[in-house]
């Protein structure tokens, strides 16, 4: 949890502007109809608000709130989001 860079909470891309985000709803836009399309892109959104969140009580010096908040994203949203964009993935609808 406590790493090397130095974040304000407003520094933090959204789920939409990340690298990640920019491809998703660009280029993997084709896949919107597909079911795990909108679980990835809700637990994409969990993240980010997950890394805002940590950040604001860290700096609030809240860490044991932080904590918490940090083993949510790596026990809950994290496995979560992988296993949708598996599924996405998986179905074969993104080879080529």
């Amino acid at each position: 949890m406590d790493g090397y860079i130095d974040l304000r909470p407003e520094e933090v891309p959204t789920h939409l502007n990340c690298a990640f985000g920019q491809q998703f709803h660009g280029e993997m836009k084709t896949l919107a109809d597909h079911p795990a399309y909108q679980k990835v892109n809700e637990y994409h959104q969990k993240a980010h608000e997950a890394f805002v969140s940590i950040i604001t009580l860290k700096k609030s010096e809240k860490k044991n709130e932080a904590r918490i908040r940090f083993d949510d994203l790596e026990k809950n949203i994290k496995p979560q989001l992988f296993n949708w964009l598996d599924k996405l993935c998986c179905d074969g609808q993104m080879a080529g």
